[in-house]
């Protein structure tokens, strides 16, 4: 059986790319998640072409894999703009992913649902149709 470690950068809302992948590399880990939110130095929105082949290449150098995105963006939300929102910026995660990723590698993107347990009869379905609208950009 094979073991692999990965951290995330997710606790790291501060800290620079370059610094929390060689830190991790030097601490023996096999691969980092990296944290896309807003506010955090690697936001999707704020990376431009030159900052992701930068992130791909300091990756490469220190032999660690990306082993996702992370972008904890709630789907559901009872404001429609929000929603719309929200939407588009996992979107561009995905984006993000299909940018970053190597040839046969597999690169996750999390996110999360949001809602409560007492809210499922009431929005499963319109988690389902968000779901399945991320599935069809993501395919593309």
């Amino acid at each position: 059986m094979t073991i692999f470690l990965s951290h995330s950068t997710w606790g790291m809302p501060s800290v620079p790319i370059a610094q929390a992948i060689a830190h991790c590399a030097n601490l023996g880990f096999d691969g980092l998640e990296m944290t896309v939110i807003p506010g955090w130095p690697t936001d999707a929105a704020s990376l431009d072409a030159a900052a992701r082949k930068e992130i791909r290449r300091l990756y490469d150098d220190h032999h660690l894999t990306l082993s996702g995105l992370s972008g904890a963006t709630p789907l559901l939300t009872a404001d429609q703009e929000a929603a719309t929102a929200h939407l588009q910026q996992v979107k561009s995660y995905l984006d993000l992913a299909a940018e970053l990723q190597k040839p046969g590698e597999i690169l996750s993107v999390s996110t999360v649902s949001g809602g409560t347990e007492a809210d499922w009869p009431v929005v499963k379905e319109q988690l389902v149709e968000r779901y399945g609208a991320l599935a069809r950009h993501a395919e593309q």
